[in-house]
Parts: structure tokens; sequence; C-alpha cells
């Protein structure tokens, strides 16, 4: 009672799925942000980032500086690690960078995305 249905199937998050920020956005993720050092857990706005960095950054295997300050005058010296899910009630992910192989199928999807759409097809290929 009260929690996701276990007939609804959430597939983790895949750099093949969404590698940009902008693809994540649009695709409804949600994007945490943990540091290992002070051990504080933000949520990240997608929306935001993608203002920031632009819809066609990475996002996968970045390691940023922790924005906290514990006591108001020394800021956490740590690096966070990012994680997401792609629906609410599903697993969370650790974005880890990915591998070449990943980043040119990613790359060819998208380019026949592009042709298709060119020729009239929709995202499905009809």
């Amino acid at each position: 009672m009260g929690g996701p249905s276990p007939d609804r199937v959430c597939p983790p998050a895949m750099p093949l799925t969404a590698l940009t920020l902008g693809e994540m956005h649009v695709l409804g993720w949600q994007l945490r942000s943990h540091c290992g050092r002070c051990g504080v857990t933000q949520r990240v706005s997608l929306k935001v980032m993608v203002q920031v960095l632009g819809p066609d950054t990475i996002g996968w295997g970045r390691h940023p500086r922790c924005t906290v300050v514990s006591d108001g005058r020394f800021p956490c010296e740590g690096f966070v690690t990012f994680s997401a899910r792609t629906a609410k009630g599903g697993s969370w992910t650790q974005l880890k960078a990915p591998s070449a192989r990943d980043i040119e199928v990613w790359k060819s999807r998208r380019a026949n995305r592009a042709y298709n759409a060119y020729r009239g097809y929709g995202p499905d290929g009809r």
C-alpha cells in the first residue's frame, strides 16, 4: 500500500537512453548529487543545469566540487557524484562515465533520428 505498482517497469538510467542533460530533461529524469566527504545529498534541477551548461552537455562521469558550507565559514572540500532515475519510484543509478562505444552508438542513433525526421518519419520510425 502506498508504494509503486509492481506491474510498472522502470528501466534504469543508461547513457544510450539519454546521454545529454537536455535529453534527460525532456524524458523527465530526476537527478540528485551526493558528496562522499560531508554526506549531503541534494536534489538537482535539470532545467537549471540545462540553462547554465547547455542542452548538449554530457552529464555522465562529472564530479564537480561540493557546494555545501557547513558552519558558515569553511566550504566542504569534497566532490559530488550524480545519480539519476528515469521515473518516480525507480531505482537510482550513478552517472558513471560512458564508454567510447556508448558515445559512438548514441551519435549514430542521433544521426538516424535527424535523418528520419528530415524524411518525415516520427521518432518510432513510422
